[in-house]
């Protein structure tokens, strides 16, 4: 009865079809798509495109933090702390093959599209926000959270405490996402 009423003729074809299907997903009618060894519910070809995409651009972004990651290390000799200058430089390159490593993985985490999106977004702010705290560390010579990288150096005071709001703000994004990226791969994951 609610499928007739959503189709109205009034409506062009196109959405007649889309709001068919929304019709049909809320009264569990819809079509499934195989994703590896889970099937999950879908209206369409969509969601399969997002996850695609979402892979791509976790690979891409990987793949550009790793560049910037390489770049950083030919300007390490003009940081002001050269140990934190070469922290800058790995940090780069190490969170960069992390993003590839999670693009490649990212179908095989289950969870709900807004803890999806979630994982997604603090994955991307914690390592190209380690990459960037670590390098402005360098820039400006600063000690905050590096005992050993730190060891002689300090800056201004406000230099100390956005580094520091930085490394802490950084340490939690990376964490959360780890979280919910092993909650997805567990065993009992979303199907």
């Amino acid at each position: 009865m609610q499928t007739q009423l959503l189709e109205s003729t009034a409506r062009p074809a196109p959405a007649n079809r889309l709001i068919s299907q929304i019709g049909r997903m809320l009264a569990g009618q819809g079509r499934a798509a195989e994703m590896g060894s889970a099937t999950y519910f879908r209206p369409g070809i969509a969601m399969m495109k997002v996850m695609q995409n979402t892979n791509r651009s976790l690979v891409w972004h990987g793949m550009c933090l790793f560049l910037i990651g390489l770049l950083t290390g030919f300007a390490e000799t003009h940081f002001a702390n050269l140990r934190m200058g070469l922290a800058a430089h790995l940090e780069g390159v190490m969170n960069g093959t992390f993003l590839v490593a999670l693009g490649a993985a990212w179908h095989e985490v289950r969870l709900s599209p807004s803890t999806k999106a979630v994982a997604y977004g603090t994955a991307l702010y914690g390592t190209y926000g380690n990459w960037l705290v670590t390098t402005l560390a360098a820039t400006f010579g600063t000690a905050a959270l590096s005992p050993i990288t730190g060891a002689g150096h300090s800056g201004q005071p406000w230099q100390e405490s956005l580094v520091t709001i930085g490394f802490l703000t950084v340490g939690i994004a990376i964490v959360a996402s780890s979280v919910l990226v092993l909650w997805g791969v567990r065993a009992k994951a979303l199907p």
